[in-house]
């Protein structure tokens, strides 16, 4: 699983990610400290995936700022689990 911020290039993100994955969802958030709007990228992807996901959002935007977990199960969506 993937979170993704990026202050300019999301709109390219979310394009060029939405070409590839399914399983994407855009949340409304609040910067903390900025208190500015943003949207925030979710995403989950197979392990086998990953490193070429991260390589692709840094090809567009060298400063996103990405947090990733390990998810045990996904239940439903293309997974059909």
């Amino acid at each position: 699983m993937c979170l993704l911020l990026s202050n300019d290039l999301l709109d390219e993100i979310k394009e060029t990610l939405l070409k590839d994955n399914s399983s994407l969802t855009l949340y409304d958030v609040v910067g903390g400290y900025s208190q500015t709007q943003k949207q925030q990228i979710l995403l989950i992807v197979d392990r086998q995936d990953y490193g070429h996901l991260i390589a692709k959002i840094h090809e567009i935007d060298p400063e996103a700022f990405i947090v990733t977990s390990n998810v045990t199960k996904v239940h439903g969506g293309k997974w059909g689990l």
